[in-house]
């Protein structure tokens, strides 16, 4: 569904993505974790079109989308959610909903999609009518997200979703992302916390100083040992001991 390969990307001066590459199947939950100033979010930009990439390509669905803007490529499939949960505070949540509809073409289909991903999202029907504004930190992320999937991605590269939430609701978060894959929507989870990303991923990626340094099933990087210290900030239990 979505393979990049050696992709190299610079953040202002700084060389932060060096030859980079990746793949996620579809129906595939991929988490790619590391420290913070890792290169992560770089490559998210480069991969989504917000940032053009020095070296490398970007495919998707088969179709080469390197040089695409980010309106083409969201408009293939592949859709970005940024990491800050980027909202309108002042509109309600109905109007931030339809708004992520853009790309369907029509009220009529967007109100159609609104009914299949209200389900997903349960805390959000009796807010509708509520600006964005009065939600709290996890409701204003699972808007965000739901926000994303009434574009009817195909793919779903979201970034930091439990960035400053409590440990219930960026669990809930994650819990409603890993439940995507039912649906058929590949996704890439950009996560700083790794031991929440790994728990719910098939596979993982470790991202240290702009490279993948680790690839693998998503379990087994979660409990490897050295990783977690050197990595993913989150020490095995035989590393605790």
């Amino acid at each position: 569904m979505l393979e990049v390969q050696g992709l190299t990307a610079c953040h202002g001066a700084t060389l932060a993505v060096r030859d980079v590459s990746l793949h996620v199947a579809a129906t595939e939950l991929v988490a790619l974790v590391g420290p913070n100033g890792a290169g992560k979010s770089t490559l998210a930009r480069a991969i989504a079109g917000t940032h053009r990439p020095v070296a490398g390509s970007v495919r998707f669905a088969g179709t080469d989308i390197t040089r695409l803007d980010a309106a083409a490529i969201a408009a293939r499939g592949l859709t970005h959610v940024p990491e800050g949960r980027p909202l309108a505070l002042t509109l309600s949540v109905r109007d931030n909903l339809l708004a992520g509809a853009h790309v369907l073409g029509s009220l009529r289909l967007a109100r159609q999609r609104l009914e299949t991903v209200l389900p997903w999202f349960p805390g959000l029907r009796d807010r509708l009518a509520q600006p964005a504004a009065a939600l709290s930190g996890g409701e204003r992320q699972w808007l965000v997200v739901a926000r994303a999937l009434m574009a009817q991605p195909r793919a779903l590269l979201i970034d930091e979703p439990t960035l400053g939430l409590g440990p219930h609701a960026a669990q809930a978060t994650l819990d409603v992302i890993a439940g995507l894959r039912a649906s058929g929507t590949a996704v890439l989870l950009i996560e700083q916390n790794a031991a929440l990303a790994l728990g719910i991923a098939d596979r993982g990626l470790v991202m240290a100083q702009g490279r993948i340094v680790a690839d693998g099933p998503a379990l087994s990087l979660r409990g490897a040992v050295g990783l977690g210290v050197a990595y993913l900030g989150n020490p095995s239990r035989e590393e605790r001991r």
